[in-house]
């Protein structure tokens, strides 16, 4: 029986008219820019690792991003995508198992990313050591390493060449390590050890970010939980998006964003009040 013609077009623009499936993303395969923070003894005898990424310019939305997480991670603590409003939102990711390390991928309606998650680390008595190894997934122009020190921590000293940038906004010293463009493939690793009496804040942690995407942005969730993601991530992200060709490598003191000290929170000039949890800024 022979089919009219009619009826075969009326078909296919039935299917043209079919939504893609959730999981149709395009695979990128270059970052614009990366940010590693190191954050040992944050809430716990761990180092807690915050990736803030920016996809390519050619990447087009939607996108899945893939990342090496160490096995020893687990699954990650928390997966988000920052949208104009500079909001943090739980966004669909999946994780396999890969030669030596676990593949995080990431979809994505935005072209920032943050990526959470801890690993443990080596105490003896009042010595600290940890490695950190940048294990590759993608390719990225410019990537930087962030070490925050602990507050009880001396006598800091890095495989790598750490510049010393100074106390951030938050009271406490950080080094930076800039490694500049790497390959989709490439390893690059350091070693950090510190020595001091373990003396962890008791803050709770956050919860694995759920498979789809919140209506409460997650930096809320978070300051509810300890702050999760306070400090300089944010207006790092800001300072690259709003001067991509620039790269902030080391802003002044006076360039930095403030924060709440009790929720992490991004100030805005003129704020009088926290636009999280309503504490008086100093």
């Amino acid at each position: 029986m022979k089919v009219k013609y009619w009826v075969v077009w009326l078909l296919i623009a039935a299917a043209l008219l079919v939504p893609a499936p959730a999981g149709a993303q395009s695979k990128v395969g270059r970052l614009a820019w990366a940010r590693v923070d190191l954050w040992p003894d944050f809430d716990r005898p761990a180092v807690l690792v915050l990736i803030t990424a920016e996809l390519s310019a050619e990447a087009t939305l939607p996108a899945a991003v893939e990342f090496r997480l160490p096995l020893e991670a687990g699954e990650p603590t928390a997966v988000a995508r920052i949208n104009s409003e500079e909001e943090m939102l739980n966004t669909p990711y999946e994780t396999r198992p890969g030669d030596g390390f676990t593949v995080l991928t990431v979809e994505t309606t935005e072209p920032v990313v943050r990526v959470e998650y801890y690993y443990a680390y080596d105490r003896d008595g009042d010595e600290v050591r940890f490695a950190y190894s940048w294990l590759g997934g993608v390719a990225v122009d410019e990537l930087v390493v962030l070490l925050r020190e602990p507050d009880h921590a001396t006598a800091v000293t890095t495989e790598a060449v750490f510049e010393d940038t100074g106390v951030g906004s938050d009271g406490r010293n950080y080094y930076e390590w800039q490694i500049g463009p790497v390959a989709r493939d490439q390893t690059v690793s350091t070693q950090v050890s510190y020595a001091g009496a373990l003396a962890v804040p008791a803050q709770a942690s956050a919860g694995t970010a759920t498979a789809g995407p919140v209506s409460e942005p997650l930096p809320l969730l978070l300051a509810a939980g300890g702050g999760l993601l306070a400090g300089g991530g944010i207006g790092w992200f800001v300072a690259r998006r709003r001067s991509p060709n620039v790269p902030s490598r080391r802003p002044g003191r006076a360039a930095r964003p403030a924060y709440c000290q009790q929720c992490g929170g991004r100030h805005k000039p003129g704020d009088q009040f926290c636009r999280q949890c309503g504490s008086r800024v100093s």
